[in-house]
């Protein structure tokens, strides 16, 4: 019974070592900011895009879903019924349990939809929802999009890796 004891004990020392390591003294660890990147805060939560990102091609919004929300799938869900509704596209590439650092509960959804705007040289829209329940039980959506031939795999990983709880 004591090695038991011992065995759980051990494990629950080192999970919160890991978590206080992860975190540091000060909260979650900020992710790097990429060169040639600045940060940008917003509704609690931060993230970096180029220092010559091209706003007449793309653009990262960052709204308030609510002051307390059940979940990042209740935040999530909303924002893709409404996009799907005005968009009218059928794909969305879904990543339940996507990882925020500082944020408890956030999910992702990818998608693309064909622009109808009059916008000359964009075809496609391609777009990146993080829905974010925050630690204080707020929910956040952060959305970037924007024309799929500037809004390369490598240009999307950069800004959605770089979110993160706390402004």
């Amino acid at each position: 019974m004591k090695t038991a004891c011992r065995a759980i004990s051990l494990t629950a020392l080192i999970g919160a070592l890991g978590l206080a390591a992860a975190c540091g003294p000060d909260g979650p660890e900020v992710p790097e900011t990429p060169d040639g990147f600045e940060r940008q805060s917003a509704e609690g939560v931060t993230y970096a895009v180029p220092s010559d990102f091209a706003t007449d091609r793309a653009q990262v919004d960052v709204m308030l879903a609510g002051e307390t929300v059940d979940s990042a799938a209740a935040v999530g869900g909303t924002a893709q019924a409404e996009i799907k509704l005005e968009t009218g596209l059928e794909y969305i590439d879904k990543d339940w349990e996507y990882e925020v650092p500082g944020v408890p509960e956030a999910e992702r959804y990818d998608y693309t939809y064909e622009y109808t705007g009059g916008e000359a040289g964009i075809e496609t829209v391609r777009g990146t929802d993080i829905a974010l329940k925050l630690e204080d039980g707020s929910g956040v959506l952060f959305r970037l999009t924007g024309d799929q031939a500037y809004l390369e795999d490598e240009l999307v990983t950069q800004i959605t890796e770089s979110l993160h709880a706390g402004e």
